[in-house]
């Protein structure tokens, strides 16, 4: 520790994470709640469909969800095959319209995620954007919700770039989400599909877990060693956000303070980490355990 100054603003950090975890055990976990937006919930959300159609979609939504956790294990032809078993379903069966969609936008992203482990980038881009498109005909036709959904799509486009080793446009569209996000002007929607006049809103616990994921992304990108370009967008975003009125000022002090770890500027980044920690209320544990991990690395072995 270089000076006296550090070593308190060390201290004040771990003695506010003591009286946070003293809180944790009565903190009720619902305000924390993952908000519901898979296919499952949108099943249930929908208006024209039967009973019978609900059963088949619930089973094609459950072999889905095999078949992704069968890929996130890397047993790629055991979940693809999976993956082809719901879709020879769904042929067998005469869908409404709106069945239809439902069971086409959620196929089209666990598809989406298999040419990913593929390495087929420019199949799983390609997919992932029918994913949110086929979503808009569902909002704009049967009134579904498709806010929250949009921006966790737009997200998976930002791993995409990522996954094949293209980080500026990765961070370029992380970057852009956050600040759209935040906002919630049309205007600002950074891609150039699935642009909609009037969304419906989404409450600021949701968007909580939507910036999760979204940092969760970030460092990602800033565990590759980021380029200046890569960096530049992370400032721009902190000048968003410093020029803003919203209530999410906990991102700019995580992003403030990560950059000035890669700048080695030590005092700057106890001094926005200890911010972070007073303003943590539960959200972006991911940005929390990056801080964690630095503190334990840099200051305490």
């Amino acid at each position: 520790m270089k000076n006296q100054k550090n070593q308190q603003t060390l201290e004040d950090i771990f003695e506010v994470l003591n009286r946070q975890n003293e809180k944790a055990s009565t903190v009720s976990s619902a305000s924390h709640s993952v908000p519901k937006f898979g296919s499952v919930q949108m099943i249930h959300d929908a208006s024209s469909i039967s009973k019978e159609e609900v059963l088949i979609l619930e089973a094609v939504a459950l072999m889905r969800e095999e078949a992704l956790s069968l890929l996130r294990k890397r047993n790629l032809n055991e979940g693809h095959n999976l993956l082809q078993e719901a879709e020879q379903l769904l042929k067998q069966e005469n869908l409404s319209k709106e069945g239809a969609l439902i069971a086409t936008t959620y196929g089209f992203a666990a598809n989406s995620f298999y040419s990913i482990l593929q390495k087929d980038y420019a199949k799983s881009l390609s997919l992932m954007q029918a994913a949110m498109t086929s979503h808009e005909e569902l909002f704009k036709d049967h009134g579904h919700p498709i806010e929250l959904r949009r921006i966790h799509l737009g997200r998976n486009i930002a791993k995409i770039y990522s996954s094949s080793n293209d980080s500026e446009s990765s961070m370029a569209l992380t970057t852009a989400l956050i600040k759209y996000t935040i906002s919630s002007d049309p205007k600002q929607w950074p891609l150039d599909i699935c642009k909609i006049d009037s969304p419906d809103k989404i409450l600021d616990h949701q968007k909580m877990f939507l910036f999760n994921q979204l940092t969760g992304e970030v460092i990602t990108l800033l565990s590759k060693k980021p380029s200046n370009s890569t960096v530049k967008h992370l400032e721009s975003l902190i000048d968003f956000l410093e020029n803003s009125d919203h209530n999410f000022q906990v991102i700019s002090y995580w992003i403030t303070a990560y950059l000035a770890k890669i700048n080695k500027d030590e005092t700057l980044f106890l001094e926005q980490t200890l911010c972070f920690m007073k303003a943590y209320k539960g959200y972006l544990p991911r940005a929390q355990n990056l801080l964690l991990y630095t503190l334990q690395e840099e200051f305490l072995s």
